[in-house]
């Protein structure tokens, strides 16, 4: 973990996520189930970056990715790869 969910002093503003490491090429997998419903990419921030929605309703954000391996709409399973990593 290279940065954890809660509040920058330094910089005076919250971190909402939790930041995993990863390598160029990594397969990045699904946490849970889901649907695709972004696939996007963000010049400041997150990069090249996917959002799932699960069943209850929440979404997960996985950015900072090289290549994406799934499509908005598609159905994913806990573990199914859908992206690489990247340093974006």
């Amino acid at each position: 973990i290279t940065d954890v969910f809660g509040y920058r002093p330094r910089r005076r503003r919250a971190h909402y996520g939790l930041d995993i490491k990863v390598y160029v090429g990594d397969t990045i997998r699904a946490a849970f189930d889901g649907k695709v419903r972004i696939k996007n990419f963000e010049r400041r921030g997150y990069g090249y970056y996917l959002v799932i929605r699960h069943p209850n309703g929440l979404e997960t954000v996985y950015g900072h990715l090289s290549k994406f391996l799934v499509g908005v709409n598609d159905i994913v399973r806990a573990g199914d790869p859908i992206a690489l990593g990247g340093n974006t």
